[in-house]
């Protein structure tokens, strides 16, 4: 039978674009904003923030990508039945944005739960160093933070509901 996507090893090519691609986009949203003032004209600090929090994120699931990019190397070496095929990088893609995301949302989770859980809000401001800890932290688990996620808001449903 006919493959609808031919797999090759040509397709690690564009996998291969992208994952640089997400290391020099989260690299340069990071360090670019931080020490090299990218994008002046972009003067609000949270907007700032929020960028070099999306850009750890992505930092955090291009280092998770490379791993499971590897055990795929690994996997087609050894057994040549697995090639990659056309769609294949798409899925890197969106893995790497979607930890720039999850990443940012982590922060913002944490942060809340600082400010709920002290007294005084004021106090409650995170150092970026940590932001930026928890923003990696959030793209490279990504998948382990959208299940806690899930089964947070499931039980907190299920106590709703009695």
């Amino acid at each position: 039978m006919k493959q609808l996507i031919k797999q090759s090893y040509w397709w690690y090519i564009p996998i291969v674009i992208v994952m640089i691609l997400g290391y020099g986009i989260g690299g340069g949203l990071v360090f670019g904003l931080h020490f090299m003032n990218l994008f002046p004209c972009l003067a609000d600090t949270t907007a700032r923030l929020v960028l070099k929090l999306f850009g750890m994120g992505m930092l955090g699931s291009t280092m998770y990508c490379t791993k499971w990019w590897a055990i795929d190397i690994e996997d087609t070496v050894e057994k040549r039945e697995f090639l990659p095929h056309a769609l294949d990088f798409f899925g890197y893609l969106t893995m790497i944005v979607g930890g720039g995301i999850t990443g940012t949302v982590l922060y913002l989770a944490v942060r809340s739960g600082a400010i709920l859980a002290i007294a005084e809000p004021s106090n409650a401001g995170l150092h970026l160093p940590f932001a930026l800890f928890v923003a990696f932290c959030g793209g490279l688990f990504h998948f382990k933070v959208q299940a806690w996620f899930e089964s947070t808001f499931e039980n907190m449903l299920k106590k709703r509901k009695k």
